[in-house]
């Protein structure tokens, strides 16, 4: 989703750095839209200015609050473009992170499923069933897994929310400073 809206905003900030007016820079991107999502946010740019809207009035229903401020401020200081060009650098970044994120926990989790794995060699080596053991251990494993990333998720969409739960992820030794980064 990220790199999409990144794409989408920087393909907004060259249409409209090149003079091209915001509803025609509209119709260019609806004809070439990869989601559902973007068409709708064009769709509703177009009827929100007919309506009389500013842009960001406009865009308002399929933005972000983050998204919302940056272009309205920047539609009121006469940057919209610069606006635009900030998103995308926004979510590239945003992109570009949880690349890195899935890259590097693509090591430990294979060292986790081997572990699993070697905790079948006692029962090999006494001459047992080692399809059990290996079963258990991965699925004890992903349960762990999917609690950790379940508490996580909840965690993210309750500090979003709540001063004490983004303060506690902020204080957090190793995730504190990608939350300070991207919060």
């Amino acid at each position: 989703m990220s790199l999409d809206r990144s794409h989408f905003f920087g393909n907004l900030a060259r249409l409209t750095r090149s003079g091209v007016p915001i509803l025609q820079a509209g119709g260019i991107l609806a004809q070439h839209a990869r989601r559902d999502a973007e068409a709708r946010l064009i769709l509703s740019l177009r009827e929100g200015l007919e309506r009389g809207q500013t842009i960001a009035g406009a865009l308002q229903p399929s933005l972000t609050p983050v998204e919302y401020g940056m272009v309205s401020a920047a539609e009121s200081g006469g940057h919209l473009s610069e606006g635009f060009a900030h998103l995308e650098r926004y979510y590239a970044a945003v992109a570009e992170a949880r690349r890195r994120i899935r890259k590097a926990l693509i090591y430990p989790l294979l060292l986790l499923h081997v572990a699993a794995g070697a905790s079948a060699v006692p029962t090999v080596m006494a001459g047992g069933n080692a399809l059990p053991v290996v079963a258990l251990a991965l699925g004890i494993l992903w349960l762990i897994l999917a609690v950790i990333y379940l508490f996580s998720v909840g965690l993210c969409r309750l500090a979003a929310k709540s001063i004490v739960a983004d303060a506690f992820l902020a204080r957090l030794p190793l995730a504190g400073k990608a939350w300070r980064l991207f919060a």
